[in-house]
């Protein structure tokens, strides 16, 4: 069949290389082939349980998925560990209304609250499989006497196998006692610290222990070992999920495996059926099976060791050729994009198994200014001698036009190249087989993402030192315009539109709590910020410049009244404050934003002399403010507002040893403003920070601020903004295109 005819189907995952989702993709694959279905996958790279915002900007790979190109998605949802991803993939879905889907796996929240007609939920059953293992214990061994060590309390695939455990237990005549049941977090320090309440006798040594997965049993082996009580004369010891990580353990662990393959065949059978408006056949949980070890008294013919081992091998032959290989060395020192290009095809054999690799590039890859979502792609294949021509530039969501090259289908994985907090496009990894890349190409993608870094810093030191005539006119940190030039390019904006218009000022005040070190290096990034922040808010014919090392302008915002300038000193604000780390190194009282008409007939210096004036006239009012009584406490009470760490009164008056009646009164006297208005305003200053930086919906949004009443959160943002959350997030939408 045609590239051109074929569907593509999406799947959607997170860390794909890992053990458990490698094999549902070896099934949805093998499936796809057989019914002529290409395969995009969009997954990231680090995954981390906890969000942590340097890595962030890799799941904006997860926006392909909005691809008009696409006949249907499959979500791995067990894969997704923190909380913003499955927000994120949760408002990501909620956009594909047209598209049948199916999500695979013990769904965790947000993602099962996903109750739509386009979505369909398929899984192994978890209780089926623990009741499978826990009947093979009192049949085949006739063990009556079995502790359970489970995951999270709340977690429902918890919950699924305790009840898979208590249902084999009551079907063979045992009673079922909840004593017996031990919560854990699925991580090897469960185990261990089950182990060592064995070992203390704190609880009763059983005749076997199921554990809710390898890793818990893992601990609980190593604790066992350490404690001297043997595996299995004394107790057995069974796992679950076979994440073959078993020949660094002692003695070799007896699990099970989920059958995850089948659940990807089914997944795609499912979804095939639904884009053909058929029926989709009925489905039957798949059957795991046991994989014996020499932790329950099971013989065992080595087969399955054998198999891991050789897996081991391989992967420590990738290993020792990514260590010793010399592909970081020779990525950082290319010079251009060509030499970097052609010496990723030298090491593409680096990648396991792949049969091809394209680079697809953003336009504007090496420039994070002109970044955009409208950016095309330029797309390069790494090994062009081995999978023919160079496709031609393509836009974010042109997904067909990189399957053209294959008579047959393919599975082609989408991973985000990125650096700090840039992406600057992404790796495509074509499989003609079913399989998928392991966790040595993590390794390959970070010494491919410095040597692009690399490549661009060298660029920019060659463009800066052609261009050192620039330092009249502009600032060299920020690019942004200094005090001559400044001026001179308000004179140009204003006879170009000699409109009305507001300037804009925003002035640092360093906390001297820091040393001059950290102050340097986080002043640099800050006025970065800053600097993109208001080009960010500018149109196109505003002029943003530095005017001194704390002092930052822009000119050109529309005005029509005053209610102009206080929307966009609020709205500059909350972009600021709420930006990473800014209220960690930095204070409610660390700065002063002001904004002023500027008229059209206005000499421009006496426009810039005005702003600067009244920045000048603010910082006098916050230094003398900061020798008030209370002035430390009360702006650090301020700073937690703002931060949004805490908003209880009584926890601030505790903490400081304020009575309540007093600590309102000193607050309002400070600030001029009550502290329950202050604390709306902060929450409703980070709505604001969230409706211009995020695509949340509203109602997330207003969860996210500390709203739990949602209608409550719509009154109080149009009472201190005067529009709406969507009418202030189309203003800005409108903003952009001026």
């Amino acid at each position: 069949m045609n590239s051109s005819q074929r569907k593509i189907i999406g799947v959607v995952a997170a860390e794909v290389n890992c053990i458990e989702q490698r094999q549902i993709m070896c099934g949805i694959i093998e499936q796809a082939k057989s019914e002529q279905v290409d395969i995009a996958v969009f997954s990231n790279v680090y995954n981390p349980y906890e969000y942590d915002e340097m890595l962030s900007c890799e799941n904006q790979i997860y926006d392909l998925m909005q691809s008009d190109e696409l006949s249907g998605l499959i979500v791995i949802a067990e894969s997704f560990t923190n909380h913003q991803l499955k927000q994120k993939i949760k408002d990501d879905l909620a956009q594909r209304t047209d598209l049948p889907i199916v999500i695979l796996g013990a769904p965790g929240a947000p993602i099962d609250e996903l109750i739509t007609p386009n979505i369909q939920y398929l899984n192994t059953s978890d209780e089926a499989d623990i009741a499978d293992i826990t009947t093979h214990l009192i049949e085949a061994h006739g063990f009556t006497d079995i502790d359970m060590l489970t995951g999270f309390e709340d977690h429902q695939a918890a919950i699924l196998r305790v009840q898979g455990y208590r249902k084999a237990l009551e079907q063979h005549g045992i009673p079922y006692d909840p004593d017996k049941v031990i919560f854990g977090n699925y991580w090897t320090n469960s185990g261990e610290e089950l182990a060592e309440e064995y070992r203390l006798k704190k609880r009763k040594l059983p005749q076997a222990i199921v554990c809710a997965n390898d890793y818990m049993a893992y601990g609980l082996l190593d604790g066992l070992l350490t404690s001297q009580i043997q595996v299995p004369q004394d107790v057995s010891v069974i796992g679950y999920e076979y994440v073959q990580e078993r020949v660094y353990h002692v003695p070799l662990l007896s699990t099970y495996q989920r059958n995850r393959k089948a659940l990807g065949q089914a997944a795609v059978t499912n979804l095939l059926a639904r884009i053909k408006n058929e029926e989709p056949p009925v489905f039957l949980p798949p059957t795991g099976m046991r994989i014996p070890g020499a932790t329950c008294p099971c013989p065992d013919s080595g087969a399955f060791l054998a198999e891991e081992l050789e897996e081991m091998r391989i992967k420590q032959t990738y290993d020792q050729w990514m260590m010793f290989g010399q592909m970081e060395q020779k990525l950082v020192t290319c010079k251009t994009l060509e030499e970097y290009i052609k010496t990723l095809g030298e090491f593409h054999f680096l990648v396991r198994n792949v049969n091809y690799i394209y680079l697809c590039l953003f336009e504007h890859w090496y420039d994070p200014r002109c970044l955009s979502e409208e950016d095309s792609l330029l797309c390069r294949n790494l090994a062009p001698w081995y999978h023919g021509t160079q496709p031609s530039p393509i836009k974010k969501h042109q997904l067909a036009a990189l399957f053209q090259n294959n008579d047959q289908t393919a599975a082609h994985y989408y991973t985000p190249l990125f650096f700090h907090n840039r992406l600057l496009g992404y790796f495509i990894l074509g499989y003609m087989q079913p399989d998928t890349y392991d966790t040595i190409y993590r390794n390959w993608l970070k010494a491919a993402a410095n040597g692009l870094e690399f490549l661009c810093i060298k660029n920019d030191i060659q463009y800066l030192l052609q261009c050192q005539n620039l330092s009249t006119q502009h600032d060299t940190i920020t690019g942004l315009y200094n005090r001559s030039g400044m001026e001179k390019a308000v004179s140009v904006r204003m006879a170009h539109a000699p409109e009305n218009c507001c300037i804009l000022g925003f002035r640092i005040i360093p906390n001297s709590t820091y040393s001059k070190l950290d102050l340097q290096e986080s002043n640099y990034q800050l006025y970065c910020c800053i600097a993109d922040t208001l080009r960010s808010l500018g149109h196109n014919d505003s002029v943003c410049g530095r005017t001194d090392p704390d002092t930052f302008l822009a000119v050109g915002f529309p005005f029509t009244s005053t209610e102009d300038c206080q929307l966009l000193e609020s709205h500059l604000t909350a972009l600021l404050i709420h930006q990473p780390h800014f209220l960690s190194l930095y204070d409610m009282e660390s700065f002063v934003c002001c904004c002023l008409p500027f008229s059209a007939a206005q000499n421009p210096k006496t426009g810039v002399d005005a702003i600067l004036a009244r920045l000048d006239e603010q910082t006098k009012v916050l230094q003398l403010q900061k020798k008030r009584p209370h002035a430390g406490s009360l702006c650090k009470i301020r700073t937690s507002l703002y931060a949004q760490k805490q908003g209880s009164i009584q926890k601030f008056c505790k903490h400081y040893s304020y009575s309540e009646g007093y600590f309102r009164q000193i607050y309002k006297e400070h600030f001029g403003i009550s502290f329950h208005q202050d604390w709306i305003n902060a929450r409703v200053s980070y709505a604001i920070y969230l409706l211009s930086t995020s695509s949340l919906s509203i109602a997330s949004l207003a969860e996210q601020c500390g709203y739990t009443d949602y209608h409550y959160f719509l009154r109080q943002f149009q009472k201190i903004t005067g529009k709406t959350p969507n009418q202030y997030r189309k203003a800005l939408l409108l903003g952009d295109e001026h």
